[in-house]
């Protein structure tokens, strides 16, 4: 390059000339990026305002980032005085000048088109040294510039402007974020693009940075999700769709933002999230892509960008206001059911509709106190019908019931969700707040620290006072604390919301009182009275743990695993060990056969001479089993003694899992017990042993099977 007579060829370079004059490329950027940074940098310093403005018009079009950092390269200047690190021992590059300068946006430091426009400076610098303006004036000359290109208009030869996707100045496809930024910056002003680029972006690269591996691609893509789902919220405001997947955002994003209103309104949500305290996740749940927001996340992100655009930061000043707003708009949300795109489209327009009455929500919802109507048209109107409730107590009462209505609230299995508590509360027609604390504070433990720790001592203490089974299905549920909306409408609200079943809890709530909650837990079981014929005592007091001495029923309600029972022909208990939801009984034990394998069998298989293992055979036919005869006797036999019970009492079946013929001893030991042949097994049919006599007659036959 030093040499008039060096020379580069570079080429073609592909793309047209617009109306203004203006060469588009659609190949060749980084060859042009590289020369653009090669003329201001031997020049740099003794441009002339002329040069400055010829330069000046390079420009990334869809990378505002790039674009503003070339344009302040060009006009900005670099003097030595005020960009050098007194601290640095070694003279800085290029690239630390200019990072260094006032001018220069901590933001771009991210942005991967800058950081490498960075690093080829360093390689100019590396190459040429000091700026030489005499290489300038060679690069500009039309007689000796040494640097020569093709040029090739594609416009000539039929080429659409859809080759950039594929041909842009990285040689990879542009991402979806860069081309809806491309096509969302044609409906914004200057200051907005600014913007864009540098304190929005930081919103998201703030989220992106508490990673390990943080990357601007991540936050790119964060910054994509953010669009799609406040563009879709916007969308659904006004219009409808079938199903999620008919919203396609560079379809649908020139409906929305070529209204004014939508470009402001967007504008003010980015302008909050600056400096947003996001301690609720509303926002940070719809930056994820995998898996996507579900529609309960994408409402309560809708419901705090309405706050945005109605009042903006949340500060001092309206942070009630906010705090109100988003109490009542997340209860209503999280308490209702979003199955589909329509059930968030109408979401959306509730939302949209309170919006109105946003600075007084809470007087709002208190007109309706004595009325039969609701203040929204979609939410769940049991919950509409507590929040009435409580916006009049929070409105009229002390700050006493604020402090107790939140508190609760905030215990993530009732999620918003405490009518209950308040019925429970209600004296004299009147609701008070001392029994409103005293059993907040139970329930709040019993919900959150026991569930289904302490061996079960909540079920089981619950289940000494009635049975609070909620129908589920064709089966019954012990209710598990699994916290999605649909499980705990399947489980425990059918028992808050149930006269019988909540009154069973209220009076378990009411002996626990002030006291201890797991001596008083322990003491109620500890003196419920057990009786074998009773299914439920099997649950409450029955059962047994090797790893621990005595944990009465908790190893029965362990063993159903999903909560759930079936009670057959009124007598016969059968537990799953399936899923929650899952309707296939395949794999069951049967209550009573399962309570003697605990108590007599399990962890004693010393005890079943001549047999040597024990254990529970779970199936659609679940029984306890004694088999494994010692070795050396009929070990060409698979022999076992199965235990099984119906309504009438227990069964005893000896046989060959093989189907074999049972060999001639066998026959005649139980023959003298009292046996009757049935096919090739041998069976003391139901009826015939009773839970008091089953383990004395069991040891009876093993006696004479041993002989």
């Amino acid at each position: 390059m030093s040499s008039d007579t060096s020379k580069i060829h570079l080429d073609f370079i592909y793309g047209r000339v617009n109306n203004n004059n203006e060469l588009i490329l659609l190949d060749g950027q980084q060859r042009m990026t590289t020369l653009f940074l090669l003329h201001w940098y031997l020049s740099l310093g003794k441009l002339t305002e002329e040069q400055k403005g010829i330069l000046s018009k390079f420009k990334y079009a869809t990378r505002t980032n790039t674009e503003d950092f070339c344009f302040k390269l060009v006009k900005e200047n670099l003097e030595e005085k005020n960009i050098i690190n007194p601290k640095d021992v070694e003279k800085p590059t290029i690239s630390k000048k200019i990072t260094n300068s006032k001018w220069f946006f901590l933001s771009w430091k991210r942005d991967p088109t800058i950081s490498a426009m960075l690093n080829m400076l360093e390689h100019i610098e590396n190459i040429f040294g000091k700026p030489d303006f005499s290489l300038f004036k060679n690069l500009i000359s039309e007689d000796t510039c040494p640097v020569t290109f093709e040029f090739l208009p594609l416009e000539r030869f039929g080429l659409e402007d859809e080759l950039y996707i594929k041909m842009n100045a990285r040689g990879k496809p542009l991402t979806n974020f860069e081309n809806f930024k491309a096509k969302f910056s044609e409906y914004v002003d200057d200051a907005m693009k600014l913007k864009l680029d540098n304190e929005w972006l930081d919103i998201f690269w703030n989220f992106e940075k508490k990673n390990d591996s943080p990357s601007s691609k991540n936050a790119d893509e964060k910054y994509f999700n953010f669009f799609e789902n406040i563009t879709l919220c916007f969308f659904l405001e006004n219009q409808s769709l079938e199903k999620k997947e008919d919203f396609d955002l560079f379809e649908c994003y020139d409906k929305i933002y070529s209204t004014q209103i939508f470009i402001m309104n967007i504008n003010a949500v980015l302008d909050a999230l600056v400096d947003y305290n996001d301690n609720n996740n509303y926002f940070n749940d719809i930056l994820i892509s995998d898996p996507s927001p579900t529609y309960w996340q994408r409402a309560r992100f809708y419901a705090l960008s309405c706050f945005f655009i109605e009042h903006g930061k949340v500060i001092k000043e309206n942070k009630c206001i906010f705090e109100s707003w988003m109490r009542i708009c997340r209860n209503l949300i999280n308490n209702t059911i979003h199955d589909d795109i329509s059930d968030l489209e109408k979401s959306i327009k509730s939302i949209k509709k309170l919006t109105t009455e946003m600075d007084n929500i809470y007087e709002f919802f208190d007109k309706y106190l004595k009325t039969d109507k609701l203040p929204a048209d979609f939410f769940d109107k049991a919950q509409q019908k507590e929040e009435i409730i409580k916006s009049d107590l929070l409105l009229n009462k002390n700050q006493l019931w604020e402090n107790l209505i939140l508190g609760i609230e905030s215990n993530s299995y009732f999620d918003g969700q405490i009518g209950f508590i308040l019925r429970f509360s209600k004296k004299d027609n009147m609701y008070d707040d001392k029994l409103f604390a005293r059993y907040s504070k139970i329930l709040n433990e019993l919900f959150s620290t026991y569930k289904e720790n302490f061996d079960f001592l909540f079920q089981r203490a619950l289940f000494t006072i009635g049975d609070y089974l909620a129908p589920f299905s064709s089966a019954k549920s012990f209710c598990t604390f699994d916290e999605g909306l649909r499980a705990k409408n399947d489980h425990w609200r059918k028992v808050f919301d149930h006269t019988e079943r909540s009154n069973y809890l209220k009076q378990l709530l009411d002996k626990i009182g002030d006291k201890n909650i797991q001596k008083c837990l322990e003491k109620i079981i500890d003196n419920y009275r057990y009786d074998e014929k009773d299914w439920k005592s099997h649950f409450i007091k029955e059962g047994k743990d090797n790893k621990a001495k005595d944990n009465n029923g908790a190893t029965v309600f362990k063993h159903c695993r999903n909560g759930q029972i079936r009670i057959l022909d009124g007598e016969i208990i059968t537990l799953s060990q399936g899923g929650i939801y899952s309707q296939k009984w395949s794999s069951c034990a049967e209550l009573y056969t399962y309570v003697y394998y605990l108590k007599y069998l399990s962890g004693k298989d010393d005890n079943v001479c001549p047999f040597t293992k024990t254990h529970y055979w779970n199936s659609t036919h679940p029984c306890a089993c004694i088999d494994t005869w010692e070795k050396g006797i009929y070990d060409d036999y698979d022999l076992t003694m199965d235990i099984l019970h119906d309504t009438d009492g227990y069964s005893l079946i000896v046989k060959d899992r093989d189907g074999k013929d049972l060999p001639k001893n066998i026959r005649s030991a139980l023959n003298k017990s009292n046996f009757k042949k049935d096919g090739k097994e041998y069976a003391i049919y139901p009826g015939k042993v009773s839970f008091d006599d089953l383990d004395k007659t069991i040891h009876k036959i093993l006696k004479n099977l041993a002989k």
